[in-house]
C-alpha cells in the first residue's frame, strides 16, 4: 500500500488454517520477511520466509517447530528465538542471510540462558541494541496448614523462593518435607525441602529431565526420566535412600503416573496409540506389568487431570467440559463410576483428602482451592489471583503443597551480540 494507506494490494497468503506471526522489512527494503503458523493447535509447524515486493519470488529461510520470533538485522544476520526441547525457556541463535533471503548456513546458539524467554525480537536503527520481551509464567511451590474440624487453610506461604519453575508431586514419608522439580539447573531435577526451610536439598539430577517424583506405600522413591529428544518417559525407583535407580516401564509423553499412600497400588494414564482416548492401567512395581482397567476420551496435548485414591480403591477424573468439570470417580475393582458435576469451574489439580478430593480450580471469580466431599458438596478453601494447579497433601492430612503460578512480561534491551 502507498504512504498514505491507499491502494493496498495482497503480496502473500497463509493458507488454510495458517497464520502470520510476525513482519519485518529487508535491509535493502526489497523484500518482506514473515512467520506464520500452519496446522492444528500443538501440531503446528512454524516458518519465516521472505518474499520480493515486486517479482513475488519467496524464499524459505528458516522452519523450525520451536520458532517463537526473529529479525533481520542490517549485517546480514537472521536472529531467531527458540524453544529450549520440552522446556518453557528459550535462546537466541543466529544464520547468515545473503540479500536475496536465502539461507546461507545453519543456526548457531548465541546465548544459554535458563529461565528466559525473547519474544518481539527488534532492532534499533544502528543494529546496536536488541530489544525484546521476556514473557512467560514462573511456578512456585506454596504450602498451607489444613484444619479437618473446621474445614480451612490457613493463609500457605511460599516455600520455593527461586526465580525459576518449581511443581509440587509429593511429601516425604514423615510429612516433614516437600518433594518437588525444579529447572534451577537448567533441566528438570528432584528436590526436597521442609516446610518453613529456605534450603533445599538435591535428590536426583542429571542431564535429562526428572520429574513427578512420588513415593510408593514401600517407600520406593518414583519418578519420570526424559530424554528432551525422546518420545518417551522412563519410570524410574529408586527402593532405598542411595540405591542404584532401576526402570519399571516405558511411556509415551503425557503419561501420568500415581501410587496410594496406604497400599501397594499403582496407577498409569498414557495416550492410547492411534486413539482420541487415555487409557487407564493398574501396573506391578516389580515387573511393570499392566492391567487395563478402563479409558476416557481425551488427546495428548490435553489430558484431565486425576488422582488416586489414599487407599487406591478408586480413581477420581476430571474432564473439562463447555459448562464447568464433570468429575468422574471410577472404581479401579468392580462397582459402578459415579460423576459430580462443578458447574462453572475448571479442575487444574485433584488430590485425595479423607474420604473426599481437594481440587485446584479456576472460574469467572477468580482461582480456588475447593474440599469436594462424598456427597459431591464443594467447599471453597482459598482464592488466589494466581493460577493454581498440583495439590499434594501431607500424609497426616495436616498441610498441602499447591502449584501456584504467576505470570511477567517485561522488555529488556541486549547489547553486544
Amino acid at each position: 500500500m502507498q504512504a498514505n494507506g491507499e491502494q493496498p494490494r495482497r503480496i502473500a497468503e497463509a493458507g488454510e488454517g495458517g497464520r502470520f506471526l510476525q513482519l519485518q522489512w529487508s535491509p535493502d527494503g526489497k523484500r518482506i520477511a514473515f512467520m506464520k503458523s500452519q496446522g492444528a493447535e500443538g501440531k503446528q509447524h512454524f516458518t519465516i520466509e521472505s518474499q520480493a515486493v515486486e517479482s513475488g519470488e519467496r524464499w524459505l529461510m528458516l522452519a523450525d517447530p520451536l520458532l517463537q520470533s526473529f529479525s533481520w538485522t542490517n549485517d546480514g544476520r537472521l536472529l531467531v528465538s527458540l524453544l529450549e526441547p520440552a522446556r518453557s525457556d528459550s535462546n537466541l541463535w543466529q544464520a547468515r542471510i545473503a540479500p536475496d533471503g536465502r539461507p546461507q548456513g545453519k543456526p548457531q546458539k548465541i546465548t544459554n540462558r535458563a529461565g528466559f524467554s525473547f519474544w518481539d525480537l527488534s532492532l534499533t536503527a544502528d543494529g546496536k541494541r536488541l530489544a525484546f520481551v521476556k514473557s512467560g509464567s514462573q511456578g512456585d511451590v506454596y504450602v498451607g496448614q489444613l484444619d479437618r474440624r473446621t474445614m480451612q487453610l490457613q493463609e500457605p506461604r511460599r516455600l520455593t523462593l527461586d526465580d525459576h519453575n518449581d511443581w509440587p508431586a509429593a511429601w516425604t514419608e514423615d510429612g516433614k518435607q516437600v518433594l518437588f522439580y525444579s529447572d534451577r539447573n537448567g533441566n528438570f531435577d528432584i528436590f526436597r525441602q521442609a516446610a518453613g526451610s529456605s534450603l533445599p536439598e538435591e535428590v536426583v539430577g542429571g542431564p535429562d529431565d526428572k520429574t513427578e517424583p512420588q513415593l510408593s506405600s514401600a517407600g520406593w522413591l518414583l519418578y519420570w526420566d526424559s530424554e528432551h529428544a525422546g518420545g518417551q518417559m522412563r519410570l524410574m525407583a529408586a527402593k532405598a535412600a542411595g540405591a542404584t535407580p532401576v526402570k519399571i516401564l516405558e511411556a509415551p509423553l503425557g503419561s501420568v503416573f500415581h501410587c496410594a499412600r496406604s497400599k501397594n497400588i499403582c496407577a498409569l494414564s498414557e495416550p492410547a496409540a492411534g486413539e482420541k482416548q487415555m487409557m487407564f492401567t493398574q501396573f506391578d512395581l516389580e515387573t511393570g506389568a499392566r492391567r487395563e482397567v478402563f479409558r476416557l476420551p481425551g488427546m495428548p496435548e490435553a489430558m484431565p487431570a486425576w488422582a488416586l485414591a489414599a487407599d487406591g480403591a478408586g480413581i477420581a477424573v476430571a474432564m473439562i467440559g463447555e459448562l464447568g468439570t464433570q468429575l468422574r470417580i471410577q472404581p479401579l475393582a468392580s462397582g459402578k463410576s459415579r460423576d459430580f458435576i462443578i458447574k462453572g469451574r475448571t479442575v487444574t489439580g485433584i488430590t485425595a483428602w479423607g474420604t473426599g478430593w481437594l481440587l485446584t480450580g479456576a472460574s469467572l471469580r477468580g482461582n480456588e482451592l475447593l474440599y469436594l466431599n462424598e456427597k459431591g458438596e464443594t467447599r471453597e478453601l482459598w482464592k488466589s489471583s494466581s493460577v493454581l494447579s498440583r495439590p499434594v497433601v501431607s500424609p497426616d492430612g495436616s498441610r498441602v503443597a499447591i502449584g501456584v503460578s504467576s505470570q511477567d512480561s517485561n522488555v529488556w534491551v541486549l547489547e553486544n551480540f
